[in-house]
């Protein structure tokens, strides 16, 4: 894999821009795995639901890969796979 770190984006969206910054992207052939790290104290199913739609624009925002996305919770020290 080719990873990238506090990787900027930017992309244009039904409705506007979004913006933001990946914590980490992992790249192989046409794979990318994203990987977004969290502190807050919450379950895991909790922070699936807080934060799936945000992991859901990260992976709209590489189109042409099958995407596979997760959270890494520093509470948890747990890595937490979120689906749509």
């Amino acid at each position: 894999y080719t990873t990238y770190r506090e990787l900027p984006f930017l992309y244009v969206q039904d409705h506007g821009i979004v913006q933001g910054i990946m914590d980490l992207l992992a790249v192989k052939g046409n794979e990318a795995i994203i990987v977004d790290y969290k502190t807050t104290r919450a379950t895991p199913e909790g922070l699936i639901k807080r934060y799936r739609e945000q992991l859901r624009l990260y992976a709209q925002a590489i189109p042409g890969y099958t995407v596979r996305t997760y959270i890494y919770s520093t509470v948890h020290n747990a890595l937490i796979e979120v689906s749509f």
